[in-house]
């Protein structure tokens, strides 16, 4: 129905507003969309904390290489060997041959809940760098590297070393 009031025409249409069908068009539209984004951002965190702790995790271990090449020494002050003992939640940063548990010099690091480390690539899981070369001792070209796993998403990242220390993230 049609009317004119001063100037203006003013339509009255019986029927104002959405349908049922619209609505629920534009509802499903719009829950296809935020699932598409919810699946995409929930495999961001896994992968940034797996990143993040192996990015750590290398940090760590050119930090003890450097011990190594510089000679430092902060208990008796002449020059050790520095290495890391990796166990399933942890690594232990230590001075000497060998990881001794216990000793005051050794400082532990703790993955974030749901990483894990994969060491079967890794002689006694341990990894030490020699005094004034920051080369890894007893290096083995099989057995050269570490694996940082993400336990409910199996995604997996790895560091992979050579004789000379120099660190790769895979």
């Amino acid at each position: 129905m049609i009317t004119i009031q001063s100037k203006h025409i003013v339509i009255n249409h019986p029927y104002q507003g959405f349908t049922m069908v619209e609505l629920l068009l534009v509802m499903s539209i719009l829950a296809i969309i935020f699932s598409f984004i919810m699946v995409n951002l929930s495999n961001v965190i896994p992968k940034a904390n797996v990143k993040g702790a192996a990015e750590v995790v290398v940090a760590d271990l050119r930090e003890q290489q450097m011990k190594a090449l510089s000679g430092y020494e902060s208990v008796t002050g002449g020059s050790s060997n520095y290495g890391v003992f990796f166990e399933n939640d942890r690594y232990i940063l230590f001075t000497g041959d060998v990881y001794v548990v216990g000793l005051d010099d050794s400082y532990t690091v703790m993955l974030e809940p749901g990483l894990a480390f994969d060491t079967s690539n890794l002689p006694l899981s341990t990894l030490v760098f020699l005094k004034g070369s920051g080369e890894v001792h007893n290096y083995n070209e099989i057995l050269n590297s570490i694996a940082i796993r993400n336990t409910s998403t199996l995604e997996t990242i790895t560091i992979e070393f050579n004789q000379l220390g120099v660190l790769t993230i895979l």
